[in-house]
């Protein structure tokens, strides 16, 4: 203890006069490096500036001469030039021993070479320095031996390696001096070796993973495909995580004959590579529907198989659970996907938090599923969560963050009741319209998507001429999409089938024949065997089968079109269950076509209609269930009961009377008086308003005008809709001339 006050002050006097940091030297001191300690006695000679070789003392500076007398600290200086010479972070050289920095920084400070910044922790040398070395190192003169060409290099390759360990990670965003000093790194040098190509190509990838995280696909593949190309052909099995991310991207992106591609040109090791492999392979088959989704649901199940019989984390293996969930929905089989993607979301909730992107993704897609299954509440809970979980982690303009953006805008068009409803979905769309559209190209499924769910949205509104336009655009570029066979993929059917809706309300049925045939043909083609039986349908072929057997009623060929909405309606109950919004659809619709054709003897006909009542009443409790009273889907269930209840004829007109009464004006409330649903529910309010009593004739007339009137006005005079209203008008004329 007699002895350390004198300890203290060595020490003190080591550290000022070396401008050591404290922390060094301790860690110096514990490391019990004394022999290091000692030579620190020997800076004395160094620690002066020799006006000869200082920028200083000449204005110049001579890095030759300064490379030959301090051999070892020229190193540093090569380095800081190759980094660009100005505000390089510390940790570049955090490899170095720390005491062989403070020595050299001695020296090279002492000299003014360089200068250090302790609050932003960065070295930047003299300007003079720099243009000395870029000079020594362009002029390429004979006297520069073999030695010290392959001692440059050295150099380059070691901070090259240093710079590429310590290259911000893709959560960092302050990385704008490093995306610089990277192009001046490898601007003009060549990567003559192994090693720093696979530095290199660090780098590109997580540039890339940064873009991604960003959102901002296009630049990420971008940066990968430059990973790809530092790297030998074909890419090192160590590299796997770069192929990986760049076939995930070419996926993000719908490129999928280049996905094809590089996975034809891979073949990873056993162990989870090659399950990865199988996995991407899955997902080109599903996205191409390849063998009605069957085979990408055989390979998902094989790979959640391994994964659940391997040493794979459970991260693998609710990855494996959300994909054979998500190919399942494709299918068509709702259920069984809600029960694998729920499995998904527990074990990811457990295993990595509530907030974690992947569990995002399975809340997103198990939202996804439950609006198929017509579980419409409860998907949208889960979507809002996933909205705002993506909002919070990945930000409001991220792909992902939109995509969920688009189904909740979905999920509240199906429950939609009012104008102010379908304009908060709308707003939700055009504001996806707005962002997808500098990420993705025009051919994107997503972006396409996000059209086609506008134009349901403006067929919803009543605005046919817009839905026909809209439906028209997204079905030309899905006919010219990313997959193998376009003209026939589900999702070009689907914009064939939205379109010949849109016809058969604004054009009716004569032209919306053609078409509805074609795509109910196109889609058992496709998605089922083709047997109509047993369980060989897909819930999209069935409701093009519903539409099709409107459009026959419509056409007056009743035999067939009940035939149609019978198989309908019994598939439907068979795939979705008996409480599917489909299925009441197809029930309510079974009971309104029964009704063109009721038998012509009293007993039978009140039979049917007792039939037809009870068909109706089921479908409208479970629709009002679903999506509530005044829901465009629950009015048509009853309008299609009041229709019956005029049909019956006697005390069952007054309750017929007050069903288009009420029909009328929830229509009106809801959507405006000049809806094409409220002109129409005016009309048949005015019809039975004129049944019930003749005093009622003036009103009624009223009514039937201002129907008429509506719908010239929208729509114009010689629309279909507006001659089919004034024909029904002449008819009510015909059938209740004036008192």
């Amino acid at each position: 203890m007699a002895y350390l006050p004198r300890a203290i002050i060595q020490a003190a006097e080591l550290i000022s006069h070396t401008g050591m940091k404290v922390s060094q030297f301790l860690d110096m001191y514990q490391r019990a490096d004394q022999f290091k300690l000692r030579m620190l006695g020997k800076l004395e000679p160094v620690s002066s500036p020799e006006h000869n070789i200082s920028v200083i003392g000449r204005g110049v500076f001579d890095v030759r001469k300064f490379r030959k007398t301090y051999h070892k600290f020229s190193q540093f200086l090569y380095q800081l030039y190759f980094l660009g010479g100005d505000s390089v972070p510390w940790k570049v050289f955090s490899s170095a021993d720390s005491l062989d920095m403070v020595i050299t920084m001695v020296l090279l400070k002492g000299h003014f070479l360089v200068t250090e910044d302790p609050s932003n922790q960065t070295y930047s040398f003299h300007p003079l320095v720099y243009l000395a070395i870029r000079n020594s190192l362009g002029t390429g003169e004979s006297t520069d031996t073999e030695d010290k060409v392959t001692e440059e290099r050295k150099w380059y390759e070691d901070i090259v390696l240093a710079f590429s360990r310590e290259y911000p990670d893709s959560n960092q965003d302050s990385r704008a001096w490093w995306k610089e000093c990277f192009a001046h790194l490898v601007g003009g040098y060549t990567l003559s070796n192994y090693s720093l190509k696979a530095a290199v190509a660090t780098i590109y990838h997580r540039e890339s993973t940064f873009f991604k995280r960003k959102g901002m696909l296009v630049e990420a593949l971008k940066m990968i495909e430059l990973a790809r190309h530092t790297l030998p052909d074909p890419t090192p099995p160590e590299q796997l995580a770069i192929v990986q991310d760049h076939v995930a991207l070419l996926f993000s992106l719908a490129k999928y004959r280049d996905m094809h591609e590089v996975l034809q040109r891979i073949s990873p090791e056993k162990g989870p590579g090659v399950l990865w492999k199988k996995r991407m392979q899955a997902k080109l088959e599903q996205a191409d529907c390849a063998n009605r989704y069957d085979t990408a649901i055989d390979m998902f199940r094989q790979v959640l198989v391994s994964a659940e019989t391997s040493d794979e984390s459970e991260t693998s293996t609710s990855l494996s659970m959300d994909d054979l969930g998500m190919a399942l929905m494709h299918k068509g089989r709702y259920r069984d996907a809600a029960s694998e993607c729920r499995k998904a979301l527990a074990e990811r909730k457990t295993s990595l938090g509530s907030s974690y992107p992947d569990t995002l993704t399975s809340c997103h897609n198990l939202a996804e599923i439950l609006k198929r299954d017509g579980q419409i509440s409860e998907a949208l809970r889960y979507i809002q969560g996933a909205l705002v979980g993506r909002e919070s982690i990945l930000g409001p303009d991220h792909p992902e963050t939109v995509h969920s953006r688009i189904v909740k805008a979905s999920i509240l068009r199906c429950k939609a009741v009012s104008i102010n409803d379908f304009d908060e979905a709308e707003t939700l769309v055009l504001g996806c319209m707005d962002r997808l559209s500098s990420i993705f190209s025009n051919s994107h499924p997503l972006v396409i998507s996000c059209r086609s769910e506008l134009a349901l949205i403006m067929f919803s509104r009543g605005n046919y001429e817009m839905a026909e336009q809209m439906n028209q655009a997204a079905l030309n570029a899905r006919e010219q999409g990313p997959w193998l066979e376009a003209s026939t993929h589900p999702d070009t059917l689907t914009s064939k089938h939205q379109l010949t809706e849109v016809l058969r309300l604004k054009e009716g049925c004569k032209s919306a024949d053609v078409l509805s045939e074609a795509v109910l043909t196109d889609r058992t083609a496709i998605l089922t065997n083709g047997t109509l039986s047993g369980q060989d349908f897909h819930p999209d072929q069935l409701t093009s089968l519903h539409h099709r057997a409107i459009v026959l009623s419509g056409l007056k060929q009743h035999l067939p079109a009940l035939q149609k909405i019978d198989l309908a309606l019994t598939a439907r109950k068979a795939l979705l269950g008996d409480d599917h919004p489909d299925v009441y659809l197809s029930m309510t619709w079974k009971g309104e076509i029964m009704r063109t054709q009721l038998p012509r003897y009293q007993s039978e006909r009140v039979q049917t209609l007792d039939t037809i009542e009870s068909l109706h009443k089921q479908a409208l409790e479970g629709l009002s269930w679903i999506f509530g009273p005044e829901n465009q889907s629950t009015l048509q269930c009853k309008t299609n009961l009041a229709l019956l209840k005029n049909e019956r004829g006697g005390s069952s007109k007054a309750e017929a009377e007050d069903l288009y009464r009420q029909i009328y004006k929830s229509y009106q409330r809801n959507l405006g008086d000049l809806h094409p649903e409220t002109l129409k529910a005016k009309g048949r309010y005015a019809e039975s308003l004129r049944a019930s009593s003749s005093s009622n004739h003036s009103q009624a007339r009223k009514l039937w005008r201002e129907s008429c009137g509506g719908f010239a006005k929208v729509y114009g005079p010689d629309a279909w809709v507006t001659v089919k209203a004034y024909k029904e008008y002449e008819k009510f004329l015909r059938t209740y001339p004036d008192p």
